[in-house]
């Protein structure tokens, strides 16, 4: 069982490492800050989307168990 892992071979040798000091893309890319604790309200709204908006208002209005849980969480 112990000769199993030979499987690569005596003379395998490992490959050398080419690791980047930085990272080569540059980008628009600007530090994130989370706004976790604000409050969001109807997220679904900044897409301006009226199909997704009456989908959204459909659907909690005919799930009560959602509403009594959002109650909950608030």
């Amino acid at each position: 069982m112990a000769g199993a892992c030979t499987i690569v071979g005596p003379d395998y040798r490992r490959p050398a490492e080419s690791i980047p000091v930085a990272f080569k893309e540059q980008g628009p890319w600007r530090e994130a800050r989370p706004a976790d604790d604000s409050t969001r309200g109807d997220w679904w709204r900044m897409f301006g989307d009226a199909t997704l908006d009456d989908l959204e208002q459909r659907g909690l209005a005919s799930n009560p168990g959602l509403l009594a849980m959002a109650a909950r969480v608030d």
